[in-house]
């Protein structure tokens, strides 16, 4: 196949810029989006961000990959039921090249066998709030590990409490509370947040089950100076069938992989004033675990070895520390901060081939040390200018530098249109670096330049929003497997990604309400040959539009339309497979018994759709569920 043309996606981009300069009636004035903040604080004006808030008119999401799936260039996939890996693809990228944060804390885990990828089924969703996603290049705060953008995970901090019981089909059983309540005399200062919940799904009969717990807790208080403490624990197990084992439908072994995971985190922020700027400082710690116990994957079409039994006991346990200060200068707000980051991974794990049992253990241990700058000034009286730039030394001794640039313009009180670029690291793994199989110490960082471009205008006194993208990845020194000789991790995978979004909201009645998504992602990975091909797990296109009718005091309606384009993807017994498009219709509705509370129900996969999200994994059909909420 051939390259993917650099000039399609220039075009791409000036020919939004250009759109973006077209003179338009005032209508009304257009703030910048919400951005929920990096924990030290980040400004993201010019980025490509999107905010998502709970809809209380609507049951606790099931999945939290179903509240990502509202964000233009997001494509998200949970094959194998409930006991299935959720993945989350950003552009076309990698599933590890994104970062994930549940409150302030990152979930990355470099021990892992797929490079640090966060697995979303392991977050309870029920207790999330708002939600934030920055598409492409983000604030220089972040550090290494953002190729393709970070995405926020906050819990519900909502003042009151709320008390929620849900069961369903395929042995769905989930309930939980969550709280904020102001403390004492204090309350305009002092603030405590708690929350637990519980979630058992799916059934080994059925070759998929999983089991969620997690309890939270944060306090909140402070006037000059404030501060923010939280933790959080979170416990899970999954049984299902081994990534590219064909599934129900084409495994040979008929034993399931059995995944056990224990994620415990705590967090403390300050925050106050000194002298005509402000200081932030914080500190956080996080511990995961996971015992992954595989029966292997048979030989098959694409592979006549399979993949052997196997068991891996990793840990990982980081511990980061930041401060920074802020202040305005002659019209310029700067910025500049350090900080470092300590991780220390270890994995006991075996390798069996028939009676024959192999050790696969590992230890890496790797400190970094990150200082960042950043400006941002209104350069005319509708033009502001974002840019940033940090340093990075790591324990191989190099020091690498990352930028970030963009611009914010006012065209009118009802447009914006804004530019942002920047280029990002990611340290491998430690799994590719010390795997003694597959790892290779030599394996340089993977490196991104970003581009993107976008448009956002309301209409109709801002009763709509349309908000419309384009942007421009590249991707090098891509870490994939070379069957060599020697069989190893090498660096020699490129990817090229464009592609448009557009999002747009409208309300054209008080009691009525649309939502919609879509993307287009022409994203290729070159071969080993030379040849370009298209990335895998990804499809070019998707989209979502999701409808919200208060069609009675009582009761509110929703319901949302999914579209995914063709996958390509491969599995050991069948090889390479083109998985069809699809289309998916979920309903749900609550009533409002009384003020404090409602009855909910949902039907999942209304219309009972027959697709695979991969190869031998079939999507659950048809399923209704129900529930109560009580809210004081």
């Amino acid at each position: 196949m051939a390259r993917p043309p650099l000039l399609r996606a220039l075009s791409l981009l000036l020919a939004t810029s250009a759109f973006a300069q077209t003179p338009a009636e005032p209508v009304v004035h257009l703030d910048p989006f919400a951005v929920i903040a990096h924990p030290s604080g980040a400004d993201e004006r010019a980025a490509s961000v999107w905010v998502l808030s709970p809809d209380l008119a609507a049951p606790a999401p099931l999945r939290t990959a179903d509240l990502l799936l509202g964000v233009p260039g997001a494509h998200l996939d949970q094959p194998g039921g409930p006991g299935g890996r959720a993945t989350l693809y950003l552009r076309g990228a990698e599933e590890n090249y994104s970062v994930v944060f549940l409150d302030g804390i990152p979930l990355n885990d470099p021990t892992n066998n797929r490079g640090g990828a966060v697995d979303l089924s392991l977050v309870e969703p029920s207790l999330l709030g708002q939600v934030a996603v920055v598409r492409g290049a983000p604030s220089v705060r972040y550090g290494p590990d953002a190729l393709a953008g970070a995405v926020h995970l906050n819990s519900d901090t909502t003042p009151g409490s709320r008390l929620f019981f849900e069961a369903g089909g395929n042995a769905l059983v989930r309930g939980g509370f969550n709280g904020t309540q102001a403390l004492g005399a204090a309350s305009d200062h002092l603030t405590l947040g708690l929350g637990a919940a519980a979630a058992e799904e799916g059934s080994l009969a059925d070759g998929s089950r999983a089991q969620r717990r997690f309890v939270r807790a944060a306090v909140d208080g402070g006037s000059s100076l404030k501060f923010h403490v939280s933790v959080w624990h979170a416990r899970n197990t999954a049984d299902s069938f081994p990534d590219e084992s064909g599934g129900r439908a084409f495994a040979i072994i008929r034993d399931l992989e059995h995944r056990a995971d224990r994620q415990t985190a705590g967090r403390l922020a300050l925050d106050g004033a000194a002298g005509a700027g402000r200081w932030t400082a914080g500190a956080d710690t996080a511990q995961f675990n996971s015992l992954v116990t595989s029966p292997g994957v048979a030989p098959g079409a694409r592979d006549p070895m399979g993949l052997p039994a196997s068991r891996d006991d990793t840990r990982l346990r980081r511990t980061r520390a930041h401060a920074a200060y802020e202040q305005t200068v002659s019209g310029w707000r700067l910025a500049a901060g350090l900080d470092a980051q300590r991780e220390e991974g270890r994995s006991a794990a075996t390798l069996a081939y028939g009676p024959l049992v192999f050790p696969a253990d590992f230890a890496v241990d790797r400190t970094r040390f990150g200082a960042f700058a950043e400006a941002s000034a209104g350069l005319l009286p509708h033009l502001t200018l974002v840019a940033g730039a940090r340093g990075d030394h790591d324990d191989d001794g190099a020091t690498r530098g990352t930028f970030r640039g963009g611009l914010l313009g006012q065209i009118d009180d009802a447009t914006q249109w804004r530019l942002n670029a920047g280029n990002a690291f990611k340290p491998a793994s430690f799994y590719a670096l010390a795997n003694p199989l597959v790892g290779n110490p030599s394996l340089r960082p993977e490196r991104a330049r970003m581009i993107d471009t976008g448009l956002r205008r309301a209409f109709a006194g801002g009763r709509a929003l349309v908000d419309l993208t384009a942007f421009a990845s590249a991707y090098r020194n891509g870490i994939d497997f070379d069957a060599g000789p020697p069989p190893q991790l090498r660096n020699f995978s490129r990817i090229q990604s464009v592609g448009a979004e557009a999002a747009a909201t409208l309300r054209p009645l008080a009691a009525l309400s649309f939502t919609a998504a879509a993307g287009y992602t022409d994203s290729q990975r070159e071969t080993t040959t030379g040849d370009w091909e298209r990335t895998r797990s990804r499809p070019r296109w998707n989209g979502r539009l999701a409808a919200t009718w208060q069609a009675h005091a009582k009761l509110a309606l929703t319901g949302s339309w999914t579209l995914t384009g063709d996958v390509p993807d491969t599995s050991i017994p069948t090889g390479e497979v083109l998985l069809g498009s699809w289309t998916r219709l979920d309903l749900a509705a609550v009533w409002q018994c009384t003020p404090a509370l409602a009855f909910t129900a949902a039907l999942d996969n209304a219309l009972d759709r027959t697709y695979a999200e991969a190869v031998g994994f079939s999507a659950p059909g048809r399923r209704l569920r129900a529930g109560l909420q009580a809210r004081f």
